[in-house]
């Protein structure tokens, strides 16, 4: 095959040479710069997306600044990426796309014509890396010289080492973010964590949460040794969220005959291999002294809203994270409501909230 193709001796060490970078790279533009050393175009790009969302790509590109530009206005026309996705890991010619005829009366095909980015040859391959997100390679010419079947089975031969490449850029990058995550974790001074990777299994969990585990914890202990309340309620979260990333969510538990409530916020962090770990922060949250009536018209609603936490005992940071705001702004409210009210502490606004 390779001798009927002419595959030249040149074309194998720079192939090899390609196999090594990538083989030993945790560069993503390694993957595409690879493919660049190995052929001759005029245009590339790398993506990285989700299965159930084709037009939110993450770049690496050299492309014209119209065609990225006006891209998203003919994502679903891209015939390009309705025929590699059939056909995973499986490198294609134009020609082994779409036909000539269909190629021309394409809206993409048209479009960047007539922004003066004529595209005429293309070749790509979808790589198939993980069931949660895939990466694609796609070269391009703007002459009519096609893409060789020679050239075919040299980007074919690379395709495995570019997944592979893919597949350990995202694991390190994974893995770097999850080794900073935890620093971050544990250099929260007080801060209550615990990191599970499911179903059960516990990463680790600083000083404070062991105290308010024992504490709010004293029966129903799974194997593992946490408390099977807790697992039970990551599973559902599990379940609600699936594979896609969403934002922290909170479950309480109501601390019967005790003067604060138990606040659970179930963080999702990014995958680690095949699994995504969770982390749970804990906090106490002691019961609210009621904001009185007559605050309300001397304060916004959203000021009234800070003030109600405030008489509970949340701390600034709980606030912002319960109300969707920033830290700064918290603080703001803070104090329009203490020189409002003529108090210069929580302490102080407390008892004037208890005395009225």
């Amino acid at each position: 095959m390779a001798s009927r193709l002419s595959v030249t001796s040149r074309d194998h060490a720079r192939t090899l040479e390609s196999i090594e970078v990538l083989n030993s790279s945790l560069n993503v533009s390694q993957v595409l710069a690879s493919a660049r050393r190995l052929l001759s175009v005029d245009y590339a790009a790398l993506c990285i997306s989700k299965p159930d969302c084709p037009t939110a790509y993450d770049w690496d590109v050299d492309l014209p600044a119209p065609f990225f530009n006006h891209y998203p206005e003919v994502a679903q026309q891209d015939f390009v990426r309705l025929a590699v996705v059939r056909r995973p890991n499986v490198v294609l010619r134009d020609t082994q796309m779409v036909s000539l005829k269909d190629l021309q009366r394409n809206l993409m095909y048209q479009r960047f014509r007539d922004l003066g980015t004529p595209l005429e040859r293309v070749m790509a391959v979808m790589l198939d890396v993980h069931p949660s997100w895939h990466g694609g390679v796609t070269l391009y010419r703007t002459g009519r010289l096609p893409f060789s079947a020679r050239e075919q089975v040299l980007l074919q031969t690379l395709t495995p080492h570019m997944v592979n490449a893919l597949r350990n850029c995202r694991r390190f990058g994974d893995v770097t973010h999850q080794g900073q995550l935890l620093d971050m974790l544990l250099r929260q001074e007080g801060a209550a964590y615990v990191v599970i990777s499911p179903p059960s299994a516990e990463v680790m969990r600083t000083p404070p949460a062991t105290k308010l585990l024992e504490k709010w914890f004293t029966t129903g202990l799974s194997r593992a040794g946490l408390p099977a309340e807790l697992l039970e309620r990551l599973a559902v979260e599990m379940r609600m969220h699936g594979t896609t990333p969403q934002a922290p969510s909170v479950w309480e538990r109501e601390g019967t005959g005790r003067t604060c409530d138990l606040r659970v916020t179930f963080i999702p962090l990014p995958w680690q291999g095949d699994c995504r770990w969770w982390a749970l922060k804990l906090q106490e949250i002691p019961h609210a002294i009621p904001l009185p009536e007559s605050w309300r018209g001397r304060l916004t609603p959203r000021e009234a809203e800070v003030a109600s936490c405030v008489l509970g005992g949340w701390q600034n940071e709980t606030i912002a994270d319960t109300l969707a705001c920033t830290l700064g702004t918290v603080k703001k409210h803070v104090k329009r409501i203490f020189d409002e009210l003529g108090v210069d502490s929580r302490t102080a606004l407390m008892a004037k909230a208890f005395r009225s």
